[in-house]
């Protein structure tokens, strides 16, 4: 048998965990901020509970800090209509106003900031489980050959590599099973289409072109092997500037710039406090109106310093790390995963991968008479379990693991050595054979051995 790519063994382990305890949503963008809890911690107790309680802190802590900033705003509107005439006075508090418009917009920014990550968190998880029912298809209809069959034969059942057309509907329905609602394709950066789309396009060909192959199509099987190795073969290149796009990237807190503003704000309060006092004790000053200011600056002070202090328990968080939004898989947690397949079955499996693995099949237009209702997790667990040579993955692992961003590159490299995964050879599998025992003309020849036991 083939040898089998880590990404979709050992980051399906850290995804096991990950979506597990949640689904990644544009909504979670707050809570990758620490004070939302320790996410690395609740994924590996696999507590949805605990999960759902991080996304809510950090959620209602953006609330709040916002609504706070409001109250503040509004304080500081009725200093300066209470300060009208008092020109000093005025203009400090315009100073103190624009200090919170500051705070609002770092705030905003920060959330913004950290939805797009989310959003790259959700095509890393959308885009590696579909890359696991690919290799699943790969050895099981191309390695020897499957049962999987077109719905529809009255057209072409393999016509080419799925069209952009095609791919862009897919992707918002691909990226809503793992969470990511509402998207609009245009929204992912150029990397992360790539990645994801190419995902995508691969998926629907291999089962394709193995459909094509039940219907005992020789021309359409013959193009999609053309078409699906040079996909194999141009996928490094999409992994490597995915990974680069996204490795040192964080979830990034407001602090710093709420800092700032607070200490702006903080000094035009005060100045404003003084140039009332100062009016205050001017003969003929309207004592209740400077009185009613300074309460209302006072206020304003409060909730903007409520905002500073509930900020201290917020830190930047990396995207990738033992501190990390993905935490690093060791090698204990991948081989509990493989040991869990093996007596679990689908169970070890995050359900995402599950449905995104069903998706996939119903939208190439094809089905398996030997699993009718497209749930292929007990097959995808016993694959992960009993037809992969562990030992090839072992020593990619050091004393502290390998980040999910570390899985892909080494797929897209050590793992793709010697005819494995992206560097297999599709001239060598039985469908290659059965074409040229019907003398079809196909480009190519040579390579790694597709062939089970070789």
């Amino acid at each position: 048998m083939f040898k089998k790519s880590i990404i979709q063994k050992t980051l399906g382990a850290v995804l096991a965990l990950f979506l597990s305890v949640g689904s990644v949503s544009t909504s979670w963008a707050s809570a990758y901020w620490r004070g939302g809890g320790d996410l690395t911690a609740i994924a590996a107790e696999k507590a949805k509970e605990a999960a759902a309680a991080a996304v809510a802190v950090a959620a209602a802590w953006v609330a709040r800090e916002t609504a706070a900033l409001a109250t503040a705003q509004r304080a500081l509107t009725a200093a300066r209509a209470a300060a009208f005439g008092i020109p000093a006075a005025a203009a400090a508090v315009a100073k103190a106003t624009a200090a919170v418009a500051a705070a609002e917009a770092a705030l905003a920014a920060a959330t913004a900031a950290a939805a797009d990550l989310a959003l790259g968190v959700g095509v890393l998880a959308a885009g590696t489980l579909v890359g696991q029912g690919i290799d699943y298809f790969i050895d099981w209809c191309w390695d020897p050959v499957c049962d999987l069959t077109a719905l529809n034969t009255n057209g072409p059942i393999y016509n080419g590599p799925a069209t952009d057309e095609e791919i862009n509907r897919l992707i918002p329905e691909m990226l809503s099973i793992v969470g990511v609602q509402n998207l609009i394709v245009s929204d992912l950066d150029p990397q992360s289409y790539q990645f994801l789309s190419q995902e995508i396009r691969m998926g629907l060909g291999f089962t394709r072109g193995a459909a094509a192959y039940t219907a005992g199509r020789s021309d359409e099987v013959a193009r999609a092997l053309k078409d699906l190795q040079q996909e194999l073969n141009t996928f490094p290149d999409t992994i490597k500037n995915f990974v680069e796009a996204y490795q040192g990237k964080t979830f990034h807190s407001p602090v710093p710039e709420l800092v700032r503003a607070y200490d702006d704000f903080s000094a035009a309060i005060e100045e404003a406090r003084l140039a009332l006092m100062n009016e205050r004790s001017k003969p003929g000053a309207d004592t209740a109106k400077i009185d009613e200011a300074l309460q209302e600056l006072a206020s304003a002070n409060g909730h903007f310093q409520q905002v500073r202090e509930d900020a201290s328990t917020f830190e930047d968080l990396p995207l990738v790390g033992p501190d990390g939004a993905f935490p690093s898989l060791t090698l204990d947690d991948y081989k509990q995963f493989m040991s869990d397949c093996a007596t679990k079955g689908k169970d070890c499996l995050p359900s995402e991968e599950i449905a995104l693995v069903k998706s996939l099949v119903e939208a190439a237009g094809v089905y398996s008479p030997s699993t009718p209702d497209g749930d292929f997790g007990d097959k995808i667990a016993e694959w992960d379990a009993f037809f992969h040579d562990n030992s090839l993955d072992y020593p990619l692992f050091d004393t502290d693991g390998l980040t999910p961003l570390e899985v892909l590159s080494n797929s897209a490299t050590v793992k793709s050595d010697n005819g494995s995964w992206l560097g297999i050879d599709l001239n060598e599998s039985p469908l290659m054979e059965w074409l040229r025992g019907l003398d079809t003309q196909i480009p190519g020849t040579g390579g790694c051995s597709l062939i089970k036991g070789i």
